[in-house]
């Protein structure tokens, strides 16, 4: 009786575990805005990141994924230092030009404009981008350009 009772089970189990990794999976749509490149009130930043940086998983979900889809005219350029060892060093190039830091997240906007650290980051950012009106894209070089204007191939990184 053990037996069949066992098997009763197991086989209860695999028609289960059949159906459950059987079934289709439909994607989620996800709806992206699609920025106007030709207009005046983009809003550009750099944004430093890195894969394993425990502070960087808190503000990562945030700055990529929820700012971009709440803000239509938001362009963030990321750049990853863990994975990428080059990056590594356009992060102490930017922190020449704008002063910025060295640590990570780290979002530039600007030479006066920039949060480090998750907390702040989480803090403060939508209330920096809610009162820009547009703002260029802050270049290695220290330069900015308006993001109609940019040349994305012309990127380090």
């Amino acid at each position: 009786m053990k037996t069949s009772s066992f098997i009763l089970a197991l086989l209860v189990m695999s028609t289960f575990m059949t159906v459950v990794f059987s079934a289709e999976i439909q994607p989620v749509a996800t709806h992206k805005p699609e920025i106007n490149a030709s207009a005046d009130n983009v809003i550009c930043a750099v944004y430093f990141t890195g894969i394993g940086c425990p502070h960087c998983a808190k503000a990562d979900p945030v700055v990529l994924g929820k700012l971009v889809n709440e803000y239509n005219n938001l362009v963030i350029i990321e750049y990853e230092i863990y994975q990428e060892r080059d990056n590594a060093q356009l992060l102490y190039g930017y922190d020449s030009n704008y002063d910025s830091g060295l640590g990570i997240p780290l979002i530039i906007f600007s030479r006066d404009k920039h949060i480090i650290g998750d907390t702040p980051i989480l803090k403060n950012v939508r209330k920096t981008i809610d009162n820009l009106s547009w703002n260029p894209c802050p270049l290695l070089n220290g330069s900015y350009v308006p993001f109609s204007q940019m040349d994305i191939a012309s990127l380090p990184g």
